[in-house]
């Protein structure tokens, strides 16, 4: 696989979920946003920005956390600068 992707990591299962963005186009940090009522870490929402490195664009995506679908996309006025961050947030089960 070419290009940069979102990764989605489950510590349960194990398993691996990703969101290509095509050549060019490097996603930031996914941020994790419960939805209302939500009881797994499936019911939510992942927000990042997307920098597109051969133009002066970004898109801020939202995205459904159990598929990583595109619920809803916003083009930036310019490019947000790019780069990998990552947090973690520890499971207290």
């Amino acid at each position: 696989m070419s290009g940069y992707h979102t990764v989605k990591f489950d510590t349960l299962t194990g398993r691996e979920k990703l969101l290509a963005h095509g050549e060019g186009r490097m996603p930031g940090e996914a941020v994790f946003t419960a939805a209302e009522g939500g009881t797994t870490e499936d019911d939510g929402y992942l927000l990042t920005i997307v920098s597109d490195l051969t133009a002066d664009a970004s898109e801020l995506l939202v995205l459904d956390a159990g598929d990583l679908t595109t619920v809803a996309a916003v083009e930036l006025p310019r490019r947000v600068p790019a780069g990998i961050h990552g947090n973690w947030i520890p499971d207290p089960s």
